[in-house]
């Protein structure tokens, strides 16, 4: 949003004037924004659900009694805990939105079952913010191909050990890198010649893997959308438990490798997008 206040970050090592320098920060905004509300009279504002700067903004919205809608700028999960929350917040006057908006029907359940700040009334569904259209991929003779991609908060040992069992039994892997990062020193060394990177996975990459490893990446829907199987270590990490998708995500085990060979899943649906999701943006 170009026309935010932005926050002026107080870099103190003592966490007292940090966190006091953040409120009088947030404060000062909320007055701008106050000023700005009364001139420009919104009906509603809508939020990407990670506020950052924007707190001020939802605080002044309330205070103006501006109607305020918050939209998921990704999956959610049991860890997103500003949606979450925790039970001592449970039927308290939060600071939230008043109407949020996630992309599918398996967030709002996780939602509406695990959270403590928002309600099943206020939650509603807009559909896939990405592009709907998922590439149709035709299954073709599958290699010993595993598609992997970075994960930033994971558990990589775990995924380690997955990869080095299965480099013993000669397969190869397809790792898909960050934009933002460069430097991928985490992977053991001796099957560093197996790894291919690449910036983005082929329609080929799609078409030839056998399944695809994941933990703890947003990726793991792009592989659902095209019927691939994902193993997942075993790991107090793992952030999908919750969506219940059993026949789509596999716990790991020794022998898992031949039942996943050619083995058909059916594609995870893409949620389109909601029309009256879509009239929330009509003045």
């Amino acid at each position: 949003f170009k026309f935010r206040f932005p926050s002026a970050y107080n870099k103190s090592k003592n966490i007292n004037e940090a966190i006091s320098g953040k409120l009088i920060s947030i404060s000062s905004s909320t007055v701008l924004w106050n000023w700005a509300i009364k001139i420009l009279k919104p009906k509603k504002i809508i939020f990407l659900d990670n506020l950052y700067d924007d707190i001020s903004l939802l605080l002044a919205a309330k205070k103006n009694k501006i109607q305020s809608i918050g939209v998921c700028h990704g999956p959610v999960f049991n860890c997103t805990k500003y949606l979450i929350g925790h039970k001592s917040l449970q039927n308290k006057k939060n600071l939230v939105f008043d109407r949020l908006y996630v992309w599918d029907e398996i967030f709002k359940k996780l939602l509406k079952n695990k959270s403590y700040l928002y309600n099943s009334s206020q939650i509603k569904i807009c559909g896939w913010l990405e592009d709907t259209s998922v590439i149709k991929i035709k299954k073709k003779q599958q290699k010993k191909i595993i598609l992997l991609a970075h994960e930033h908060y994971t558990d990589q040992e775990a995924l380690n050990r997955l990869i080095l069992f299965y480099a013993r039994y000669g397969y190869r892997f397809v790792f898909k890198k960050r934009r933002d990062v460069k430097i991928y020193d985490y992977f053991p060394k001796k099957i560093k010649n197996k790894i291919s990177f690449v910036d983005f996975f082929s329609k080929k990459d799609y078409e030839t893997c056998e399944f695809a490893l994941a933990l703890q990446t947003t990726i793991i829907f792009d592989f659902l959308f095209r019927g691939i199987p994902v193993v997942s270590p075993n790991s107090r990490f793992n952030i999908y438990d919750d969506f219940k998708l059993k026949n789509r995500i596999f716990k790991f085990n020794k022998r898992l490798h031949f039942k996943l060979k050619n083995k058909k899943i059916d594609p995870l649906k893409k949620t389109s997008l909601n029309k009256f999701f879509l009239k929330e943006f009509e003045l």
